[in-house]
Order: C-alpha cells, then structure tokens, then sequence
C-alpha cells in the first residue's frame, strides 16, 4: 500500500513539471510560471430605486381685503388644490384676536367679534399636504356693530278681540342700528291655541306700514297666537301677539255716504257695499224691516231698493224742500245677523245754483259744529254719573252744566247764530234779521247794521216794498263772504275754549272725571286732551275718533283703549248718529 501512494506522488509531480515546461536544464529553457485560471465576472446589477418628489399644495382666495361689522360672520370663497392628490389641512393666524376662521366646502369662513371702534386686521391661511404648506393672506377691515330694536307701538294692545273677516293690526315700531332698513327682514308665523274651527289663519308684515296685519277668514274663530320676527342677519329678534276672534252675528255696515243732499223730485241711488263683509254676495237689505224715518216727515221721503241688483236709493217728494231727514236702513246678511246705519238727508230749495252750493256748505258747517261739541257731550255724561251718585247735588250738577257750557259759547252759540242767518237767507232769498255786526274788513275792524248775516254782505232787502231786490246769495261779493265765514266758523271750532270759574272745559271734564274714578270703584277713565277734529269719512268728523291717544283702528274697525270707552258714548251724541 505504501508502495502504491509513492508511485502515485511520483507520477503526479511528474505531471507538473512536464506541464510546467519539463525540468532541469535540458534545452536550456527557463520553466515558465503556470498562470492562474481567471474567476469569471459577476454581471453588473440595475441601480437602487429615486424617493418620488413632492409638489407644494396651491391656493387663492377671492377677496385680498374685505370689510366687515363686529359680530359677525363673512364668507370668502377659497380654491386649494394639491397636485399629487394628497389630503390638504388648514390652519389660521391673525395679527388681531377680533379674527378667527375655518374652511367650509369651498368657502374660506371668517368671524369677527365684538368691536368698540374700527380695527384693521390681516388673517394667513396656511395650507399644507403633510410635507409642504403655502399661505395666503387677506386684509379685514372690522367695524362696530350696534344692533336695530323693535317693539310693539303699544304694548297694552298685542292682545286683540275682532270679528270674522275684520283685520287685526299690530303696529310696531323699528329703530336702526348699524346696518341699512334694506338688510332687515321679517316674518310672521301663527299657531292656533284654541277654538270651534282650527283653520289656518292669514297673516303678513307690512314692512312699509310697521304692521303685522293678520286677516281672519269668515271660518277663522278662537284664540290665535303669533310670533314676528326680525333679522338683520347678525340680530335676531322676536315679539309676540295673541288675537282672539269671534263670531260675527252681525250684518257689516255699508260704504256709502251718510249725508245725503236731494233737490225735491230728485232721486240717488246707491249699491250696496261693505268693505266688512263676511259674505260678499250675501249682504242685502232687511226686508222685514228696510228702513225708518227716525226724523222728519216721512210722507215727503221715499226709500226703495233692489237686493237683486244689490241698490237702494232715497227719492225727496213733493213738499219736501229744506226738509231734513234721518234714516235708519237696515241689513242682514247669510249670517243672519242685523246692522242699522244711520243716513241724514237734506232737501235744498234755494233758486240759483250758487246759492244751492252755499245751502249745501252751511249745512254741512252746521253738522261740524255740533259734531265739535263732544267735549260738552262729554262733560254733561260725567256731571250727571256724579248727580246719580250723590257726589253733586241738583243744583251743583246744574251749575256744572252751565260752566261748560260757557266755555264754548262763543265758539258755538255764535256760530249756529251765523249758520242760521246764512241757511236761511239762502233758502228765502234775503235775510229777514236787522242785525248789528263787527268784524275785521281788510285788516280794519268794522261795524254794519242792516239786513246781513256777515260784515261786509251788501243788503238786498227793500225796507219800503219788505221785499227782496234779488237773491242774497246769488250776488257774487255776499257769496264770497259766506264762503269764507264757513271757513273761518270751523277754524273756530276746531280751536276756540275759553274759561268759566277759573277752570277752562279741559281742565273741568279732568276734574269731574277724577270725582267719578274715585266713586266708582274699576271706573277707567284716562286724561283728556284737546285735539282738532280728525275727518272720518262719511260726513263724520270727531275729536276723540281717529286719534291715537284713544284708540287704534283694526282694519277699518275703531277699537277704543280700555279707559276711553266711554269717549264713544259722547262721539255718537254729538254726531247724532251710530259710529261704528
């Protein structure tokens, strides 16, 4: 085995150096190296993946500067857009703390609070992607804001009582703050509280008028509440009103005029119509009892009417010149109710034209004056409370009525004395009094005598025939004189009171209507205040009606406030008729 590994070794080393270029010296060759056997080349890899790079987020906004009121909220419409799609985030700062914001959809939202005086302010909007941000800024000019108030006119009168399909007004009143009348808006809501019928009711705001006017239908009844409510956009206000509507068993009054003039043989008719109406084609006139004649002769009147053709009319009949008259006309309606209204009516029978137009005037002043004397109606109503209560005496009720009666008997007495004089020499053509006269004739006070009504007037009455030369009112200067003598009696009673006693008519109906308070335990009787007359419509005039400090209209309904109901009382004596 040993023998064997030897061979081996040798015939391997043998090998090598044969391989090597042989051994030895043998052909004189120098035995060359042997070359180590090359590693083969690894093959070159691709190279390590580039981290993607990021763009910055953009944004703009509409507005580089805005202005603005103190507590307040303003919207800026804002674009922010990320071009690789990452999820944007938004942060705020300002060099004022009046400022802050927040995004919403695509608008940048800005709130101011409260003020004492202008500030200036720059709000920066940064956006950001997670990796990158970018900013904008936007200027805020902020300014004090002072908020409007409203309040209802009268706060006694929020709680109201009318009929079906009469309007309900609630009056209020508006005063501004910082901001325009443009950028206030209202709305009125109304909810049903109780009743038979639990319909909706109609209601509005006159923003024009100040008024929440609610509008009962003829279904409308019970108790109603409402709600008005005002916004300039930063304030919200609201007030509240309660309205109670009831049944109307009535028939509404009509339109027409009440002061009715005819020529004898003449006729006028009018349609019936009534801005009261429930039932609009359902008003007529009551045929069980159409009308009575409450003054005058009623054989020289006639009243006739068609309630097909919803007319009626007043014919003056033979005989019936210078006649007046005073006729109830009654209604009824589907509701079956009744209403009587009350019409004057006047037959004139002067000759001429002209003086047809004057009868008419004096007429009608004779009707102003006695509808001025509501103070004394009113004066006599609380003497005779206190002479049934025992307070005065016969004799110092008596002596009560005396002084108010002085306080306006110049105004008065005078005046129907005038009025008199004029209507009838109207009338016959002449004056039939010899009179004694002063009064201001250009600036210079002047005296006459002689068959005249007014200084001034030419005289046409013949003292040796007892006839008159022509007709007293057709001559053109006495014409003009009674014109302006009508209008000079009504300034008076708009305006003339004097004192009796030491107290003047104002001062005495307070002081009697002080003694009647204390008497009556719940008598509600305000202060009284003189006032010219207020036109009503219809021939009407009153001091009391149609002035605020008594009362207010609801629709074309007159409601008086609690402690002037009684105002009514004297209103209807001195017009001599119903006031509805």
């Amino acid at each position: 085995m040993n023998n064997t590994r030897g061979l081996l070794s040798a015939i391997i080393l043998s090998v090598l150096l044969t391989a090597c270029g042989g051994g030895g010296d043998d052909g004189g060759t120098t035995p060359t190296t042997p070359t180590t056997p090359t590693t083969p080349t690894t093959p070159t890899t691709p190279t390590t993946p580039t981290t993607p790079v990021n763009h910055a987020p953009t944004i703009s906004l509409a507005e580089s500067s805005i202005s603005m009121m103190g507590s307040s909220t303003t919207d800026v419409a804002i674009t922010a857009t990320d071009e690789d799609g990452d999820e944007l985030t938004y942060s705020f700062s300002s060099t004022s703390p009046v400022l802050s914001a927040s995004v919403s959809g695509d608008s940048l939202v800005i709130t101011a609070s409260d003020v004492e005086a202008s500030t200036n302010a720059t709000l920066i909007v940064t956006v950001s992607d997670g990796k990158d941000s970018v900013a904008e800024e936007i200027t805020v000019i902020v300014t004090k804001y002072v908020a409007y108030s409203v309040t209802w006119v009268d706060a006694e009168s929020v709680n109201l009582s009318v009929a079906q399909a009469a309007k309900a007004r609630f009056p209020f009143v508006l005063e501004l703050g910082s901001l325009s009348e443009e950028n206030i808006t209202y709305s009125v809501s109304m909810n049903v509280d109780s009743g038979l019928n639990q319909s909706a009711i109609s209601a509005s705001v006159s923003s024009e008028g100040k008024e929440v006017v609610v509008s009962p239908s003829k279904e409308n009844q019970g108790d109603y509440t409402g709600v008005l409510t005002v916004t300039d956009g930063i304030t919200t206000e609201t007030l509240n009103f309660s309205l109670n509507v009831y049944y109307a068993n009535r028939a509404p009054f009509m339109d027409s005029e009440r002061f009715v003039f005819l020529e004898e043989g003449e006729t006028k008719t009018f349609e019936m119509s009534s801005t009261e109406i429930l039932d609009a084609d359902s008003l007529v006139i009551f045929e069980d009892e159409p009308f009575e004649v409450l003054e005058g002769d009623a054989s020289k009147i006639a009243f006739t009417y068609d309630n097909t053709a919803k007319t009626y009319s007043f014919t003056a009949l033979e005989g019936s010149k210078f006649s007046g008259f005073l006729v109830m006309v009654n209604t009824t309606d589907s509701f079956n109710g009744r209403a009587g209204a009350g019409y004057e009516v006047y037959v004139k029978g002067a000759t001429t034209s002209q003086e047809r137009e004057l009868e008419e005037k004096i007429v009608l002043a004779q009707k102003f004056v006695k509808q001025s004397q509501e103070m004394e109606r009113l004066g006599d109503f609380l003497i005779d409370a206190l002479e049934m209560q025992g307070v005065l005496t016969q004799q110092e009720a008596l002596t009560e009525h005396l002084l108010i009666a002085d306080s306006r008997y110049f105004s008065d007495n005078e005046s129907t004395t005038e009025l008199t004089c004029m209507l009838g020499a109207a009338q016959t053509g002449f004056v039939v009094n010899n009179n004694f006269k002063g009064g201001y004739i250009d600036g210079k006070y002047t005296t006459q005598r002689g068959y005249i009504c007014n200084v001034g007037e030419e005289e046409t009455y013949n003292n040796h025939t007892g006839k008159a030369s022509s007709q007293f009112y057709a001559n053109t200067k006495n014409y003009g004189i009674a014109v302006s003598n009508i209008q000079r009696i009504r300034a008076i009673q708009d305006n003339d009171y004097y004192s009796a006693a030491g107290q003047n008519i104002i001062e005495r109906i307070n002081r009697l209507a002080n003694m009647l308070k204390a008497e009556v335990s719940g008598l509600e009787l305000g202060r009284i205040y003189w006032e010219q007359m207020n036109e009503l419509g219809n021939g009407s005039y009153s001091r009391f009606l149609g002035n605020a400090t008594y009362g207010a209209y609801q629709g074309d309904t007159w409601v008086w406030k609690p402690e002037y109901k009684v105002l009514g009382l004297a209103a209807s004596m001195a017009n001599g008729t119903v006031i509805h």
